[in-house]
């Protein structure tokens, strides 16, 4: 049997405290927490790999095509978004 990861998924409205809960979360169970990737800049103090992976428009177009994605946001009308990759060579749920 292979070793598998499971998810842990946190959803509510902007403000509802799931941002405090997950950290909390994390801390308290040792939890291993995955990278998104974005197609927004990268601001100072970021890592690429640690905060998020920034990737092209055109490749997170071509990862969502191609539904390796598990989730999908889209902040504004220039494309800018991030996702969770579900396939591949690592997992990040």
């Amino acid at each position: 049997m292979t070793n598998q990861k499971k998810g842990i998924f946190f959803i509510g409205k902007s403000g509802s405290g799931k941002d405090t809960f997950y950290v909390s979360t994390l801390e308290k169970y040792q939890i291993e927490r995955a990278t998104p990737y974005t197609t927004r800049p990268k601001r100072p103090g970021e890592k690429e790999g640690e905060t998020y992976y920034f990737i092209t428009q055109e490749k997170m177009d071509w990862l969502e095509k191609t539904k390796q994605l598990l989730e999908i946001r889209k902040y504004n009308a220039t494309g800018g978004g991030s996702g969770l990759m579900l396939l591949g060579e690592n997992i990040l749920i």
